[in-house]
């Protein structure tokens, strides 16, 4: 690992908005897998789950690119 991806790792680690989305989809991701043995995957609980999964995704995703170009800025 070089010292830019180290720096990178560091920043994603210590950003609360990245943590905070990435502790959101585990919650839903964990909330899925649990509800998914209860009812079918075409139940209304897992649709919503999946388009709340398929949001902190994209939100992730989107805190991710923010808070790697504040590092390099």
């Amino acid at each position: 690992m070089g010292v830019s991806e180290a720096a990178a790792i560091s920043s994603l680690n210590q950003s609360v908005a990245v943590q905070k989305a990435l502790t959101q989809l585990q919650d839903v991701k964990v909330q899925l897998a649990t509800k998914r043995n209860l009812f079918g995957e075409n139940a209304p609980q897992i649709i919503s789950l999946k388009e709340q999964e398929a949001e902190l995704t994209a939100l992730l995703e989107q805190q991710i690119r923010q808070t790697l170009g504040n590092q390099s800025a």
